[in-house]
């Protein structure tokens, strides 16, 4: 007797191997960008741009982005960090600001 491989699926096997390609996708499609409620934004006395961005769903902590040295003039569009999305998404609030002035 020559034993052969079967090669045929099973609809379950199918199911299955749908479900492993599918499930992911899918969850992947529900993962969109979160965006915040509230901004607070504007610009202190001493010239530092600030802004704060509060999502809908706020857990109650807030993350401060520590930009680093910047030799750029400050500017209106504070830059929230490239984690911003991500940490909005899971309910935090996060918050930067700029240097009152350029370099040192």
């Amino acid at each position: 007797m020559n034993a052969q491989p079967h090669t045929a699926t099973r609809p379950s096997q199918r199911i299955l191997a749908m479900g492993i390609v599918l499930v992911p996708a899918l969850l992947a499609l529900t993962a969109l960008p979160a965006f915040a409620q509230t901004t607070l934004s504007g610009q202190t006395p001493g010239g530092a741009y600030y802004r704060i961005d509060v999502p809908a769903s706020w857990n109650g902590d807030l993350v401060i982005w520590n930009h680093g040295l910047s030799m750029d003039e400050p500017a209106p569009d504070v830059d929230l960090g490239p984690l911003a999305e991500l940490q909005l998404g899971e309910g935090f609030a996060v918050a930067a600001s700029t240097y009152r002035q350029a370099g040192w």
